[in-house]
Parts: C-alpha cells; sequence; structure tokens
C-alpha cells in the first residue's frame, strides 16, 4: 500500500461532501481512518481524525468514537505536540456536542501554525456553543473563522460562515477588495494551479515532476509558493481546500 493513500481517500471524502452525498462522504472517510492506523503516524491521523468523526458521528457512533479514543491514546503517547492535542480535543467535541473541548481546541491550536484547521475547529465551536444558547461565544467564534478564511481567500467557506452569523442575528461584515489577489486561490499561478490538482490525486513530488516535465526541486518551489498563499503548511491541507471548492481544484 502507499504511504499517503489514506489522505487521497479523506480530500474524496470531504469532496463527497461538498457535493452532497454525505452517506459515501462517510463510508470514504471510514476507509481513510482504517488506512490511517495502519501507519504509526499520529500526524496523519490528527489530519484526518476529526472528520472521521463528524461524517461518522450520526450514521456509525461505535466507529466515531474508536477514532476519539484512538486520538486521546495518541495525546498519551505523545503530549507534547499541540497539533495532536487540539485534534483529539476536536474529536472529543465533536463527538460529545460539547462546546468546551472545542473551543480548548481552537486555543490549541493558535499555539500552532495551523490556520484552516483552527477555523474550521472554531466554526465547530460556535455551532456548539449557539446549540447550548451561548450565543456571544459563537459570535466570537465566527468571527475568527471568517477572518482567517478571507485572510486565506476561501470564499465559499467564508460565505458559510457569514450565513451561520446572520442567523446569529450579525449583519454581513464587508471587507475592502483586493484590487489584486495576492493570497488566496485566485492568487495561484496557472502551474500552480496544476501542481495543486496533481496533490489532489496523490502524486508525489517526483510524479508530479515527471507528470509536468520538471524538476522535483521545482515543484518544491511551487508548493513553497502554494503553502504561503493559502496560508498552510502541508501537502494535506492544500488537497483539502482543493476538495472543498466547488468543482474541485
Amino acid at each position: 500500500m502507499t504511504v499517503g493513500i489514506d489522505l487521497v481517500f479523506w480530500v474524496r471524502a470531504l469532496r463527497a461532501e461538498a457535493n452532497g452525498d454525505v452517506q459515501e462522504a462517510a463510508a470514504l472517510a471510514g476507509t481513510a481512518w482504517s488506512m490511517s492506523a495502519q501507519w504509526p503516524h499520529l500526524f496523519t491521523r490528527a489530519f484526518v481524525a476529526p472528520d472521521v468523526v463528524r461524517l461518522l458521528r450520526t450514521s456509525d457512533e461505535t466507529a466515531a468514537r474508536s477514532v476519539v479514543e484512538c486520538m486521546e491514546e495518541g495525546v498519551r503517547l505523545a503530549p507534547s505536540y499541540p497539533v495532536i492535542a487540539a485534534g483529539a480535543l476536536r474529536c472529543r467535541g465533536l463527538l460529545d456536542d460539547d462546546p468546551e473541548p472545542l473551543v480548548a481546541a481552537v486555543d490549541t491550536y493558535s499555539r500552532t501554525s495551523r490556520v484552516l484547521e483552527r477555523a474550521l475547529c472554531a466554526e465547530d465551536a460556535a455551532a456548539s456553543l449557539a446549540r447550548s444558547g451561548r450565543g456571544d461565544e459563537a459570535i466570537a467564534q465566527l468571527g475568527d473563522a471568517l477572518g482567517a478564511y478571507e485572510a486565506i481567500g476561501l470564499t465559499r467557506f467564508a460565505t458559510r460562515t457569514q450565513a451561520s452569523l446572520r442567523a446569529l442575528g450579525v449583519r454581513r461584515r464587508r471587507g475592502a477588495t483586493p484590487t489584486k489577489a495576492r493570497i488566496g486561490w485566485e492568487s495561484l499561478s496557472p502551474t500552480e494551479h496544476e501542481v495543486v490538482a496533481l496533490v489532489v490525486e496523490g502524486l508525489t513530488n517526483k510524479g508530479i515532476a515527471e507528470r509536468l516535465f520538471i524538476s522535483r526541486r521545482t515543484v518544491e518551489t511551487h508548493l513553497a509558493h502554494v503553502f504561503v498563499k493559502l496560508g498552510v503548511t502541508n501537502r494535506a491541507h492544500v488537497a483539502a481546500i482543493a476538495a472543498a471548492r466547488p468543482g474541485g481544484t
């Protein structure tokens, strides 16, 4: 089995969810998790686990609970890594619909460079807070998420967050319109879009280089630029952003 195939299934799950096929998304998420569990890599599990729990918690609570327990065991094995701790807290909060661990997860993500994960978790926390009658706290979390999405050019995510704010009685916030995109999806060059599309396919840097007839170092340079423009730090997040966009990449 190729290392990283679990992330391919994870991205496919997110794409299925974005297309409205929740049942297929749950099945793919479960497959992604079962594959990631075969590799002793807690950071991969920390990426995948929250989405697996979110997609499985209503259709297969037992499986979702096993994911949460695995993540919490990961924290015990690697207590000095805030990304793993944040992932475990987010999983627990999602499973139990408990805003406290979700808020704690947001705070923990803030000690890392995981801008996208923090914003997504802030949305999760806001939803749970709103259901608990804590509207003001929910609004604050949504405001943080919206700022992050706008900063990295995730228009669809920003629109979703604005809708949640309106549901809580907050008018849509209008920001300045940039004359030229320097960050976010629209700032990517045509070649960078090609590289991202191949990342979504699961190709390694070597595979991308061979497909585009460029050197591996050039691929690494393109990816470094993509990371900066999208405000992320790894290929998995690039693939997740691409999958969540209408029509994918």
